[in-house]
């Protein structure tokens, strides 16, 4: 007589992915493309990565495959972005860990953003960063000249400019060369 033990364990995702998301810090549903990110990530027991990631039309980049367990760090620069939007100008830390023997993803700490949201995804075997860009507030520029009737500059003018929809006044006053910046 011969007795057959067979042993069943869940084959579990051997990698996992670190995925950036780029969204309008103002609307979520709007996605920035183009923003650039240099990633780095150290595992215990694994080598140092360090790649340069660009988000697509989908304000997605993401690094596939990673291996390793224990605590893994993950340490985030946005380098440039999309025409229209600030640089995240804090670098971003994420501390996770996964466990060696069943690769579960736990404990988020180190996360030094407050821009920046962590989401953990077992089943998938994910992390995500959600990042939130600023939109890029550009002032209008407005250059006065004051000439006099000789064809001189009128110096030390006081010159106000009413702002629309009672967004209120604003006051300058010329220079020697009759120039006055709003």
């Amino acid at each position: 007589k011969i007795n057959i033990i067979c042993k069943y364990a869940k084959v579990e995702k051997p990698f996992y992915n670190f995925v950036i998301h780029t969204i309008d810090k103002n609307s979520e549903s709007i996605k920035v493309k183009d923003a650039k990110y240099n990633v780095e990530v150290y595992s215990n027991n694994s080598e140092i990565i360090k790649k340069e990631l660009v988000t697509n039309q989908d304000g997605i980049a993401q690094i596939d495959k990673l291996a390793g367990s224990g605590e893994i760090s993950f340490v985030i620069n946005q380098i440039a972005t999309n025409n229209g939007y600030k640089i995240q100008g804090n670098e971003i830390v994420v501390t996770i860990n996964r466990d060696k023997n069943t690769n579960k993803i736990s404990g988020v700490a180190n996360k030094t953003s407050k821009n920046a949201e962590v989401y953990i995804d077992n089943k998938r075997q994910e992390i995500s960063l959600v990042i939130a860009n600023d939109k890029k507030v550009e002032k209008n520029a407005i250059r006065i000249e004051l000439i006099g009737e000789a064809n001189e500059n009128l110096e030390n003018i006081k010159v106000k400019l009413e702002q629309p929809l009672d967004l209120g006044i604003i006051e300058a006053t010329t220079n020697t060369e009759g120039l006055a910046n709003i």
